[in-house]
């Protein structure tokens, strides 16, 4: 089993940005989902672990492997598959991959050719090994990046908002091959689509503002919200007065109305001189619900 170890890392760019604050994580081999909205410091910390730039202060290690100063070594255990990547369009798969390969110091022929093969096979691409990828999918796009990215048979896999835009078919087939890799790899899923850090991630952060809010398996962030979520669904006018009167997690559109979800911690009851029980959600026709990985991700991080 592989750890990968974060401590104290501080990242500001030249614009006075300050992009990473002490972050501090430990992630060991499995599925690790980073979770923030766009800003939040994800992919600057995910840039850095790749050894794409430096940072200011602070230490990452995989294993024993000083990831800001031995960054050759890091590259030889290292997958990363980037939020963007560009793809030769008149290449076809076989062929990008191949060169890809060469490039990766696999110089023996039938080595690499069976190294590619089964690289297709196991992002399932055989069937388009000779299609041109400028014809590819977005999803299609993504499972070869996948596929360049285990080429050394990493240590490590960072994928950087690998599913933005994907259908849910190829969605689910991304996340087949995400989920099989991580059982033996550390695979860091930096995304800000909660759905994908709920469907594979044993272990997770949420960040936002370069900070690290809270760190933890999935279940164990849930249960400070436990028997404090509620919902109603109401008319799109009454949005207002219920975020006068709650901690609205989250609102989205329900045949035709809205649907808002609202934190409500009981220890925190208003003086009840004052109105506050009827203002407790029950009395409002609110339904108390379990609590899911969207509404913790909306109690940390915000209504973003």
């Amino acid at each position: 089993m592989s750890t990968l170890t974060i401590k104290d890392f501080n990242k500001t760019y030249s614009n006075g940005v300050q992009a990473c604050k002490n972050v501090n994580l430990t992630i060991q081999t499995g599925m690790f989902g980073l979770l923030g909205p766009n800003g939040a410091g994800k992919s600057t910390l995910m840039r850095t672990i790749a050894t794409l730039q430096d940072g200011d202060s602070g230490s990452i290690f995989l294993d024993d492997l000083n990831v800001l100063q031995e960054k050759h070594e890091v590259r030889k255990i290292l997958g990363f598959l980037p939020q963007e990547f560009d793809l030769y369009p008149k290449s076809t798969a076989y062929e990008l991959l191949n060169h890809l390969a060469v490039l990766k110091g696999m110089n023996d022929a039938k080595t690499r050719k069976n190294a590619v093969l089964s690289l297709l096979e196991r992002t399932n691409l055989s069937n388009h090994k000779n299609k041109y990828l400028g014809g590819f999918s977005g999803g299609m796009k993504q499972r070869f990046g996948i596929a360049q990215a285990l080429l050394n048979n990493p240590k490590l896999l960072i994928v950087d908002e690998p599913t933005a835009g994907l259908d849910p078919e190829e969605r689910f087939r991304f996340h087949n091959i995400l989920s099989e890799l991580g059982e033996n790899i550390i695979v860091i899923l930096s995304t800000h689509i909660v759905d994908d850090v709920s469907d594979l991630c044993n272990s997770m952060a949420i960040m936002n503002h370069g900070e690290v809010l809270i760190e933890n398996h999935p279940e164990k962030v849930l249960e400070q919200l436990k028997d404090k979520v509620w919902y109603k669904v109401i008319e799109k006018n009454e949005i207002d007065a219920v975020k006068n009167n709650y901690r609205v997690l989250s609102s989205r559109m329900y045949m035709g109305k809205t649907k808002v979800h609202v934190f409500d911690d009981d220890s925190a009851t208003t003086d009840s001189s004052s109105g506050g029980d009827s203002l407790r959600p029950q009395s409002n026709g609110f339904t108390q619900v379990e609590a899911d990985l969207n509404d913790a991700y909306f109690y940390y991080v915000g209504d973003v």
